[in-house]
């Protein structure tokens, strides 16, 4: 029997599809299942590790077995060596024990899914079928063997430069898959291998969508569960919801990997306690910007993997080809198409980001607002009720001296007329102050009489009254 090799070849030579995602495996236990469409039982588990107990198989159909690559949620896969013609192949089988016929469906569906691609980008299929062994009936399919390291691992040793030529390259291969009509949905670092000549090879189509009808009869995965790896995850497959899942879902998982083997990191640290809180964190909450801990990634570079990475779909780039040929733009010095949010989305974004908060700062707003309504309406209901009781003592004083000049009392109409100059020198003085330029009408009425022509005796025949009233003042 031939025995696994160590941790450390195993990913240099894996096809990741086949490795177990560090994503799921930082949950606890009761939220893994969120990361698969499919669930293991504790009958299948147990079936599972019976399996692998036996040992690696010395051969599957037509294939000899040198060792065991990895496994993971959907099967196993080995290198093994093709006799006719002669040449090392990664050998993919379901796990025994665990052939359901929603697994067959999937498995089979990967198969067909990668017989359509024929991309330098994308590892290629030679053959398919099934074998007799000792744990029963074993579908497998034989595809290109990839000795080479992840794409972040491979990365780590290049410089900015590279790494953005490299990302161009992998966007070329998912850009080819889009448009042989397949979504790749799990893309990760992982499930990228590059070879020792550079050439970055996508791997793992185990839970791709076709965009033709009649084969996504073939694997139909329903509205409300998670697929794909959590970390990757564009926010429509966060929501759970499939039917939303295209293209710019895989965009989004690209700009994710280029954050990560631009920076070393994530864009999001996402909580272990809590899947829930990781999946909202997906859908609403932006990365921190790619310039503020790498000031040489500023400008065009931080552009770009913003809106690779929008929440909205039609703010993305529309196509992996468009994200490649914007990073292409940026590498020759040319202008590039994305453009910094503006200041009116990113308002929009922050509202519904802090529902909560602009709710009640909106309602300490209207309840401000409400209070100066109230109090300019108090205060003009002073004014008027000011110029009203002014209104109301011209009137009486305008009786009283008609009164006078009637009872002919000089003396008391010349202290009238002192009194009201004085209150409309006074109102004069307030109208300017306020800006006033329509004076209330009593002024006038006064005005008249203090720069008449005539003396006041004209009005009852008092001589003395107008030099009375003068020097009463």
């Amino acid at each position: 029997m031939a025995k696994p090799p160590d941790a450390e070849k195993t990913r240099r030579a894996a096809p990741a599809e086949a490795m177990p995602t560090p994503a799921a495996e930082s949950l606890p236990a009761r939220d893994r299942e969120a990361s698969s469409t499919e669930t293991t039982s504790p009958d299948e588990a147990e079936a599972f590790e019976a399996t692998f107990r036996r040992g690696v198989p010395e051969q599957i159909g037509p294939y000899r077995i040198l060792r065991l690559i990895g496994q993971g949620g959907m099967g196993a896969v080995y290198e093994a060596q093709q006799q006719q013609p002669s040449r090392r192949v990664a050998l993919k089988v379901i796990r025994a024990g665990l052939l359901s016929r929603s697994m067959l469906r999937r498995f089979t569906f990967e198969v067909e899914m990668l017989g359509r691609l024929q991309h330098p980008g994308i590892a290629r299929i030679y053959d398919a079928g099934t074998a007799e062994t000792d744990a029963g009936l074993q579908p497998y399919f034989a595809m290109e063997f990839v000795e080479g390291r992840p794409l972040a691992q491979h990365a780590a040793e290049l410089e900015p430069r590279q790494k953005l030529e490299l990302l161009a390259r992998v966007a070329d291969a998912v850009h080819y898959a889009h448009q042989n009509g397949i979504i790749h949905r799990d893309l990760k670092p992982d499930n990228i291998l590059v070879d020792g000549q550079g050439q970055p090879k996508v791997l793992d189509f185990g839970v791709a969508r076709s965009t033709d009808a009649d084969l996504q009869a073939t694997l139909q995965t329903q509205t409300g569960t998670i697929v794909g790896t959590l970390a990757y995850m564009s926010p429509e497959q966060a929501a759970g919801e499939a039917r939303y899942v295209d293209v710019r879902s895989d965009v989004y998982a690209l700009g994710v990997i280029a954050y990560q083997v631009l920076t070393g990191r994530l864009p999001y640290q996402l909580p272990r306690e809590s899947l829930v809180n990781a999946l909202r964190l997906i859908r609403e909450v932006d990365p921190e910007p790619l310039g503020r801990t790498h000031r040489h990634l500023r400008g065009d570079v931080e552009t770009i993997l913003a809106k690779a990475l929008e929440k909205e779909k039609q703010r993305r780039y529309q196509s992996a080809s468009d994200l490649a040929a914007d990073i292409r733009r940026h590498l020759n010095n040319e202008p590039i198409t994305a453009r910094p949010a503006d200041t009116l989305y990113q308002l929009a974004k922050f509202v519904r980001r802090n529902r909560i908060l602009v709710a009640g700062v909106a309602a300490t707003f209207v309840v401000l607002l409400a209070g100066l309504a109230a109090t300019a309406w108090q205060w003009g209901q002073a004014e008027t009720n000011r110029r009203q009781a002014l209104q109301n003592l011209h009137d009486a004083e305008v009786r009283l001296a008609e009164s006078l000049v009637h009872e002919g009392d000089a003396l008391a109409l010349a202290k009238l007329w002192a009194d009201a100059k004085d209150r409309h020198l006074q109102g004069l003085a307030k109208a300017t102050e306020l800006g006033e330029s329509v004076l209330p009408a009593q002024f006038g009425y006064w005005e008249d009489r203090f720069h008449s022509p005539e003396p006041l005796a004209v009005w009852r025949g008092l001589p003395d009254a107008r030099a009375l009233a003068f020097s009463a003042r």
